[in-house]
C-alpha cells in the first residue's frame, strides 16, 4: 500500500513538472546525501555555508538535489504538521511582587537569557505584605485550572488572573475568582481550585482584588500552585535546531552615526536566515543600550529591535528576537563609545527542505547557480498525501549532509558570457560600404565630360 502511494504521489510530480535535468554545470558546488533506503521522503537542512553561495535574489530556488544521473528530483520546503496539544500537570511557585514605598521606583520585572523571571525589588516598602505573584510555566501552555496548595489558616480572597509570553503586556484570563479554605469543626470549606480557560502563555499574574492571600513566601509548600493545561507538541525542533553564528566586527574603531552616537557592524559568515541576536560585552565594558539593525547590501537599514546589557546582571546576555530573513551585516548602535566592541551571535534556524527518490541514488545537493532556478514541484501536496496514508505521527526520514565538494565552482555564480553580436558591425560595414558606393558613382557621374556635339 505505502510503495503504491509513494509511486502514485512520484508519478504525479513527474507528470506535473516534466522531466527536469540539473546537469552539475549549472551549480557551484554539491554536498553528498546519505539517506536510509525505504523512505518515502528525506527532510534535508540547508548547511550554513550552502547559503554563501545561494544567491538572495534567487530566494533559495538555485538548491536543488539531483540523482546519480544529473536530474532533478522532487524537491521543496518542508512544514511541519500542524502542532497537536498534549495535556500537562506540574507544579510551580508563587513569586511576589514587592509593595514598593510610596513616591518609589516600582519593582522591576525581566527575563533572563533562558526566560526565566528576575525580580528586581528597588526600594521595598518595609512592612506591606504584596499583592501580586507572578508564575513561570517554562513553555507557552493553555491554562485549565490553578490548584493552590493546603492552607494552615483560613482564608477568603478573590483574584483576578492574567496571561503574557513576555512580562510587558498582560491579557485578562479571570476575572474575580474566589479562594476559600474555612474549618469550623466538622464543617469544611476548602475551595481552592479555579478553572480559567484563554490564550497560551508562558508567564500568569495573580492579583489579589479582595482579602489578603494566606500563603507567604517562608512557607515554600504553600507557596505553590498545581497547574493543568494543555501544550502544543511542537516537538521542540526549531529550539533543537538553532545554530548561533558569531559576528565578525568590521569596525573595531567605532563609526559616528549620522543621527548621533557610534555604530558597530558585524558580518556573519554568510546571508543566513537570522531571527534572533543576542550581545555580551567586553571585560572593560559594565552596561550598555543598543539599538540593533540590519544592513541591507543597498545600505538601507531594517530596525530589529534594541536591547540592554548589564554584565554581571540578569540581562547578562540579551536576547531580541524578530521576523527570520536572511542578513548579512547586523548593526550595534549605541549612544555612546565603548572601550571595545561587544561580542555579536545571530542566532538562525536552518531553512528545511524535503525530497522524493526518483532515479538512482546516491543523491546530491547542487547549491548557487546564476540562472538555474528549481521547478516548482507540487511536493506539499504529495507530503500530505503521505501523512494522511500514515498517520499525523509520520514524518519523512532525515538525509545526512557530507562535506561540501565542487560541481562548476565559482564560475556557476557568474553571469553567462554574452557571444559577440556581429550583425550591428556588419550592418554599419553594408551601410558604410553602400554609402561609399553611391558616393563614388555620383563623383563619376560629375567628372565625366559633357557630350557638346549638336
Amino acid at each position: 500500500m505505502r510503495r503504491d502511494l509513494r509511486v502514485c504521489c512520484i508519478g504525479l510530480l513527474t507528470a506535473a513538472t516534466g522531466v527536469y535535468a540539473a546537469p552539475v554545470g549549472d551549480y557551484a558546488y554539491g554536498y553528498p546525501l546519505t539517506i536510509a533506503p525505504g523512505a518515502s521522503a528525506y527532510i534535508v537542512d540547508l548547511p550554513a555555508d550552502a547559503y554563501a553561495w545561494a544567491r538572495l535574489n534567487a530566494g533559495l530556488a538555485d538548491i536543488v538535489v539531483a540523482d546519480a544521473d544529473g536530474r532533478g528530483v522532487p524537491f521543496g520546503r518542508y512544514t511541519d504538521a500542524p502542532p497537536s496539544p498534549k495535556p500537562v500537570e506540574f507544579s510551580a511557585r508563587l513569586l511576589p511582587v514587592p509593595v514598593t514605598a510610596e513616591g518609589a521606583e516600582g519593582a522591576r520585572i525581566q527575563r533572563n537569557a533562558n526566560g526565566d523571571i528576575v525580580i528586581d525589588p528597588g526600594k521595598a516598602a518595609a512592612s506591606a505584605k504584596p499583592s501580586e505573584w507572578l508564575i513561570d510555566a517554562k513553555r507557552s501552555i493553555t491554562l485549565d485550572t490553578l490548584l493552590f496548595a493546603p492552607q494552615s489558616v483560613d482564608a477568603s480572597i478573590s483574584m483576578n488572573v492574567e496571561g503574557s509570553d513576555d512580562l510587558q503586556h498582560w491579557d485578562r484570563l479571570a476575572t474575580d475568582m474566589p479562594v476559600v479554605t474555612l474549618k469550623r469543626g466538622d464543617d469544611t470549606v476548602d475551595e481552592r481550585s479555579l478553572r480559567i480557560g484563554g490564550e497560551p502563555a508562558r508567564y500568569f499574574r495573580i492579583r489579589i482584588t479582595q482579602g489578603e492571600a494566606p500563603w507567604t513566601d517562608g512557607d515554600a509548600a504553600a507557596s505553590t500552585v498545581k497547574i493543568t493545561g494543555e501544550v502544543l507538541d511542537t516537538g521542540g525542533t526549531e529550539d533543537e535546531r538553532r545554530q548561533w553564528a558569531d559576528g565578525v566586527v568590521t569596525t573595531p574603531v567605532p563609526v559616528a552615526s549620522k543621527t548621533g552616537g557610534v555604530d558597530y557592524d558585524y558580518r556573519l559568515p554568510a546571508a543566513l536566515p537570522v531571527d534572533s541576536v543576542r550581545v555580551t560585552l567586553d571585560s572593560d565594558d559594565s552596561v550598555a543600550r543598543f539599538d540593533v539593525h540590519s544592513i541591507a547590501e543597498d545600505g538601507l537599514a531594517e530596525a530589529l529591535g534594541e536591547l540592554s546589557v548589564t554584565k554581571g546582571g540578569a540581562d547578562a546576555k540579551p536576547v531580541v528576537t524578530f521576523e527570520p530573513k536572511r542578513r548579512l551585516v547586523i548593526r550595534l548602535h549605541s549612544s555612546v563609545a565603548l572601550r571595545k566592541p561587544p561580542k555579536l551571535a545571530a542566532g538562525w534556524v536552518p531553512d528545511r527542505f524535503v525530497f522524493l527518490p526518483e532515479g538512482k541514488a546516491p543523491y546530491r545537493l547542487l547549491a548557487g547557480s546564476y540562472m538555474a532556478r528549481r521547478p516548482d514541484y507540487p511536493v506539499t501536496d504529495a507530503i500530505t498525501s503521505l501523512r494522511t496514508a500514515n498517520g499525523e505521527d509520520w514524518k519523512p526520514a532525515v538525509a545526512t549532509i557530507g562535506p561540501r565538494q565542487d560541481a562548476a565552482g565559482p564560475s556557476a555564480l557568474e553571469a553567462p558570457k554574452v557571444p559577440y553580436d556581429w550583425t550591428k558591425p556588419l550592418l554599419w560595414v553594408v551601410l558604410i560600404g553602400g554609402a561609399a558606393l553611391v558616393a563614388g558613382m555620383a563623383v563619376s557621374l560629375l567628372r565625366k565630360p559633357r557630350d557638346t556635339t549638336p
